[in-house]
């Protein structure tokens, strides 16, 4: 993005009421440009904002402070809590990554038996021949928290699963006893015959968790033989099923 000069003239004057003579407004620009706060090329005479996006959000807070006069705490306010709210955004894509990840392996992986160990199971994993649907973030009925990150199914063979990309802290018993809750609305959200009876649809229950579970979480998880997997498992089944790289 360009700077033009005659525009910084036109709103020193609309806002300040003064006037500033143009070589006075480029010998400013150029004095910026030697610091890096501006991109400058003598020859084709043109000024441009860095692409540095640290600086230019110093530069932003610099220019409310200290030229438009604004509070220093509100403008730092401000700036911290639009770095929040980014942070959450992007917390938030990469677990849906993580869930479009593991909606892949399954579908790649139809009809393959993969290593228990990914699955910190004590056999291999087979997956279905094939899935008839593969859905994201389904709500299995009106209340809070009954959304449930993937559903796949394949006739006899129904996965349930979800996604806990967090960096800093383990999955705990009550995320697992979450995943129980969802497996018993999906149940009534199914039939609750389908999953009795000689001939029983077969439920299966899938926990990414990014930094692996807790102690307690591991017990609650292999008494009901719930398969769950962690970033280093992801990126093993990530492999053998052809699909990118999660990001760093």
């Amino acid at each position: 993005e360009f700077i033009d000069p005659a525009e910084i003239q036109r709103l020193l004057a609309e806002k300040d009421m003064r006037h500033a003579e143009i070589k006075d407004i480029r010998e400013v620009l150029i004095r910026l440009s030697r610091g890096d706060l501006l991109e400058y090329r003598d020859g084709a005479d043109w000024f441009r904002k860095t692409d540095d996006p640290i600086l230019l959000d110093f530069l932003r807070v610099w220019g409310r402070s200290l030229v438009e006069g604004q509070r220093h705490t509100a403008v730092v306010t401000d700036l911290v809590r639009e770095y929040e709210r980014m942070d959450r955004r992007i917390k938030d894509q990469k677990g849906f990554l993580a869930e479009v990840c593991m909606s892949q392996i399954l579908w790649n992986g139809q009809g393959k038996i993969f290593p228990g160990k990914y699955f910190h199971s004590g056999s291999d994993v087979t997956f279905p021949e094939r899935f008839i649907e593969i859905r994201h973030r389904l709500r299995l009925d009106a209340s809070s928290g009954s959304e449930a990150d993937i559903y796949a199914n394949a006739g006899m063979d129904v996965w349930l699963c979800e996604s806990k990309w967090w960096e800093t802290r383990k999955a705990g018993a009550d995320t697992v006893r979450e995943l129980l809750r969802l497996a018993e609305k999906l149940k009534d959200f199914e039939g609750r015959e389908h999953f009795t009876g000689k001939k029983p649809v077969i439920l299966h229950l899938w926990l990414f968790a990014y930094s692996g579970v807790t102690a307690e979480a591991g017990e609650l998880l292999g008494e009901h033989g719930i398969y769950w997997s962690d970033r280093a498992d992801l990126d093993r089944l990530i492999a053998e099923s052809g699909l990118r790289k999660l990001p760093v």
